[in-house]
């Protein structure tokens, strides 16, 4: 079985307007009794973008917004990461490049 969100846009083929709770418990007792129907299946292709790799400074700022570590705190644990230092869980986690400042290399 599958299960999806769905949104009740129309009784009928009018839109569908549920003012009282004594309406919404007749919609509720109707659709027991009558199986539901997928009129429609829109398929969209959409471009998803990853975030920007961070630069120290919005590390820094998303590490105290979030987790509330100080800048020293976030670069210690950057470091430890950059290394491979074994974290709480057991497994070494890795960055590719520690200090980066900007996102676009400049041609030599």
């Amino acid at each position: 079985m599958v299960k999806f969100f769905a949104e009740l846009q129309k009784i009928g083929e009018e839109k569908a307007e549920i003012k009282t709770k004594q309406q919404a418990d007749e919609l509720v007792l109707a659709m027991k009794q009558h199986p539901f129907v997928v009129k429609d299946v829109k398929k969209k292709d959409k471009n998803r973008y990853p975030d920007a790799p961070f630069i120290t400074s919005t590390l820094q700022q998303e590490s105290f917004n979030k987790l509330k570590y100080n800048a020293t705190k976030t670069m210690i644990l950057a470091q430890q990461l950059y290394e491979g230092v074994d974290n709480r869980s057991g497994c070494p986690g890795r960055f590719n490049y520690l200090y980066a400042y900007g996102f676009h290399q400049g041609g030599r």
